[in-house]
């Protein structure tokens, strides 16, 4: 399996285990889908360091991703869709364990109920190589991130089913 491309998870376990995925150093597709249990993915991700494409969707339990996810250098596309109890802002303190290191061209972002604001760290090391963004069913998002005006490189913005939340500004 050290020479494995492409894999699909779909399983009924609450974690992946650690050394496990993460150790596929020529991975470049990673789907993780229908897993209804799972509450957090293996914090080992820095090793994937091909992996081009990172697609989670329907694990409706999961609650967070993994610091590490900011050590995916290749990674091009991020598809999240369907996981109702997951919070993408990352833990206070946090945000600075490991840099955003991934240049990321398409972000997709779909029926994420628990999604408030917009993660910067999603978009902060991709500013000038994301091309389409596209954002549906996050009823509870409140706002997109104002760097989104500045990225030269973005060709498509998406998004369906908005319902604003509540103005956060201040008088």
């Amino acid at each position: 399996m050290i020479n494995l491309r492409f894999l699909w998870i779909t399983m009924n376990q609450k974690y992946l285990p650690t050394g496990g995925v993460g150790c596929l150093k020529s991975l470049q597709s990673l789907f993780i889908s229908w897993c209804d249990k799972l509450e957090y993915l293996f914090e080992d991700m820095q090793g994937l360091k091909k992996l081009r494409r990172l697609i989670v969707r329907y694990c409706r339990s999961l609650k967070s991703l993994p610091q590490s996810i900011k050590c995916l250098t290749a990674l091009e596309t991020l598809c999240i869709e369907g996981c109702e109890n997951l919070d993408l802002i990352m833990e206070e303190g946090e945000e600075n364990r490991y840099p955003t290191r991934f240049s990321l061209q398409k972000l997709e972002l779909e029926f994420l109920p628990k999604l408030v604001e917009f993660p910067q760290w999603l978009i902060r090391g991709s500013t000038n190589s994301l091309k389409v963004i596209k954002v549906e069913r996050c009823n509870n998002l409140r706002e997109l991130p104002e760097c989104l005006q500045n990225m030269a490189s973005l060709q498509e913005v998406q998004i369906k089913y908005y319902v604003a939340g509540p103005s956060t500004s201040m008088s």
